[in-house]
């Protein structure tokens, strides 16, 4: 994205080793921003904006695609997870996304520590799971670095915090299902 333009473009999306693939599909891209098509269906294009309103593509998560969002794209998200602005269909999948992202070597792993650290007000069981998948992504890189793990964990504890102080260890009396979880 530019001032006003956001650029779009599709390509398969593979984790290791693979064909170059030149293959093309309609994608319903489902974006919170009416001045983008309905469904993309050519290879790129570019859409201009007329607002700064925060743009999310694949809203309800009920595309098979994965969004690779640029820096001035991906901070306004990044913010709106942290100030719990976005449903959870929509908290779940960001992360997802990028974690995949960073399984496919399309960004750094390390490019996953501002969308954990923006997680710390979290409270749904389902992103959860893949906040822990996401750590568990990390580890794989630090075991071998103890500095590395203590940060990690560091980052994990912090992340944690606010859940532990609501939820401790012991299920409390009329305690919710997923808050036992």
């Amino acid at each position: 994205q530019t001032d006003s333009s956001v650029h779009l473009r599709q390509e398969q999306f593979f984790i290791g080793d693979h064909p170059s693939s030149d293959a093309l599909w309609p994608i319903p891209l489902d974006a919170t921003c009416s001045e983008l098509p309905t469904v993309l269906d050519e290879r790129e294009m570019t859409a201009t904006r007329t607002h700064t309103s925060l743009l999310q593509l694949n809203k309800h998560d009920s595309a098979h695609f994965v969004t690779h969002y640029i820096e001035n794209l991906r901070q306004p998200l990044l913010e709106a997870v942290a100030s719990n602005e976005l449903d959870t269909v929509s908290r779940l999948s960001l992360l997802n996304e990028a974690t995949l992202l960073a399984r496919g070597s399309y960004i750094s792993s390390a490019d996953l520590l501002p969308y954990l650290k923006s997680y710390a007000h979290e409270s749904s069981e389902p992103v959860w799971g893949i906040m822990a998948l996401t750590l568990a992504e990390l580890r794989k890189f630090v075991e071998q670095d103890t500095e590395a793990e203590r940060r990690l964990r560091l980052l994990s504890g912090n992340v944690a915090r606010e859940q532990y102080e609501k939820l401790g260890w012991q299920q409390r009396e009329h305690e919710s299902e997923e808050e036992t979880k």
